[in-house]
């Protein structure tokens, strides 16, 4: 913007503490509430957007396409899968053919324009079944996936090119295991399906066996290759999901130092030598394990081949991210783990209004402010049962749940909306219902921010007032998204580029506004 022009307000959109509105138009009023002027202003509790002063890269948003999301989809008609999809994925608004096939959706339906998936090698506990690509030595194939998962990513990719895709592995084949068993303790397996899965918590950890390191590495190589070929290169690859949990579902253990050996004498070798151009980031999991980050980067065997770190949500607090940015600030970061929970005792979905402003907080504000690169959300779509399911409680081969909410869960038979989340549509002979979840408006009041954009310097985060951070498009318009943090209403000030204007906020309101700054500015869908 010219230094003598005030900015122009494109686009505005907000969920109120209330939940009375969710991630609704607003932007007439909040334009006509904005004033901007030059001078002086009290910069206490300010919002001072740097924008000579940009930070780390934004590669997108999104969600996990597990086996259990896949299922959830591919049960629903063409159409109104078609329809969700658009609406998850596209970066314009919906068509009236799509939109229609929502019927008795909300008018004002916008598109989120994700552009992350993260895909689980192997069975995780959301699948149907337990599987793995190479059951037996040399037996390689990807036919599973080729099956439920790539035609989705085929469809999902003619809506959204820029899709990239994080991969993670929960456990290796059996046989490259100290125990004979893709779950993480030694439990009924798959030879001694039980009623009682409760028993597989029971017994010793099952880990990766080090004489196999370099079969678990060429199986994890073959894995990006085949995708690939398929037209669907990974972009980032983790080493292993969670590898401090010893789960009652697909997962194994690794220690750090197994870790460090892995990467650094089999894994990066391995894929430096192949045709893909996959990044390894180590971790994926929690924020409390800075100090095993530190180790992983630090050590010059294993902190070579890595990228950077995965960041799951579940523990600690964002500001881990910056702890390791500081010691390392070229390596990249993504939160490529966070959920919702439905109320563990009624099992019922928590208000969103409330839910959203510890996912404003820690996730969509919190993991920015602290170098996030990415954030992608745990299971894209459920059945409104949180399954399918593979953890604890849950039978293989049966539909059991979970106390976990996908972004959307597609219910399929007729149910009331929980208040505040609207979008009933007719599929089929029966009903389905999309109810969108808490990580559904986390992930929409981020979704101005697009690829190429540029976290920016920011003030009065956490005074109080204001939750807050900044972006830069990559055409030049400014992306705001501001959570009240007061017990009552008060008045920001925002000030960019000379400018400022005052803005108030009930309690617990999130906005996001599109701040024009170029006349190639695009408005938010």
């Amino acid at each position: 913007m010219l230094p003598d022009q005030p900015p122009e307000l494109l686009a505005a959109r907000v969920s109120s503490g209330d939940g009375t509105r969710l991630y609704a138009d607003a932007t007439a009023g909040i334009a006509a509430d904005l004033r901007w002027q030059r001078g002086a202003f009290v910069p206490d509790h300010a919002i001072v957007i740097d924008a000579d002063s940009p930070r780390q890269r934004i590669l997108g948003f999104g969600a996990a396409l597990t086996d259990a999301s896949a299922e959830v989809l591919l049960s629903m008609p063409s159409s109104h899968r078609s329809a969700l999809l658009h609406e998850l994925f596209a970066t314009r608004d919906l068509s009236r053919r799509e939109a229609t096939a929502l019927e008795g959706a909300t008018q004002d339906i916008p598109t989120l324009g994700l552009t992350t998936l993260r895909l689980t090698i192997g069975s995780s506990d959301f699948s149907n079944s337990i599987y793995n690509y190479e059951p037996r030595p040399g037996a390689f194939t990807l036919q599973h996936d080729e099956r439920r998962i790539v035609p989705l990513l085929d469809e999902i990719r003619s809506i959204q090119p820029d899709l990239r895709l994080i991969a993670s592995p929960w456990s290796a084949p059996p046989w490259m295991k100290t125990r004979p068993t893709m779950f993480g303790r030694l439990g009924p397996g798959l030879a001694r399906r039980t009623a009682r899965p409760w028993l597989t918590w029971l017994g010793r950890r099952s880990r990766l066996d080090r004489r196999h390191f370099g079969d678990y590495a060429n199986y994890l190589v073959r894995y990006c290759e085949r995708m690939a070929e398929l037209g669907h290169p990974v972009d980032l690859l983790t080493l292993q999901n969670e590898p401090g949990l010893a789960p009652g579902y697909p997962g194994m253990v690794m220690s750090v130092h197994d870790q460090i050996r892995l990467i650094a004498d089999h894994l990066g070798p391995a894929l430096a030598a192949s045709s893909v151009h996959t990044r390894l980031l180590a971790h994926d999991h929690n924020w409390d394990a800075a100090s095993k980050v530190l180790r992983l980067l630090g050590d010059p065997a294993s902190g070579r081949f890595l990228d950077g770190t995965a960041w799951h949500g579940y523990k600690g607090e964002p500001d881990a991210q910056s702890v390791v940015h500081r010691a390392f600030p070229k390596r990249s970061a993504h939160l490529t783990e966070i959920t919702s929970f439905r109320d563990p005792k009624t099992l019922l979905a928590q208000p969103i209004a409330h839910d959203l402003r510890w996912h404003m907080r820690m996730i969509a504000l919190g993991a920015t402010r602290n170098w996030a690169e990415s954030i992608t959300y745990w299971n894209l779509a459920l059945d409104g049962h949180g399954g399918p399911f593979l953890g604890p409680g849950a039978v293989p081969g049966r539909r059991h749940g979970s106390q976990m909410e996908g972004v959307v869960d597609v219910i399929a038979s007729p149910q009331t909306n929980p208040a505040g989340s609207p979008a009933v549509g007719t599929a089929g002979s029966g009903q389905t219902t999309v109810r969108r979840n808490v990580g559904y408006y986390s992930l929409a009041h981020l979704s101005a921010v697009r690829p190429g954009a540029r976290c920016l310097t920011s003030t009065g985060h956490e005074t109080g007032y204001t939750l807050n951070a900044a972006f830069q498009n990559p055409d030049d318009s400014l992306v705001l998204i501001i959570a009240s943090d007061a017990r009552e209403r008060r008045t920001t000030t925002i000030a960019v580029s000379g400018w400022h204007a005052e803005l108030s906020l009930d309690p617990g309101d999130t906005v996001t506004m599109v701040i024009s700054r170029s006349p190639r500015a695009i408005s938010l869908q």
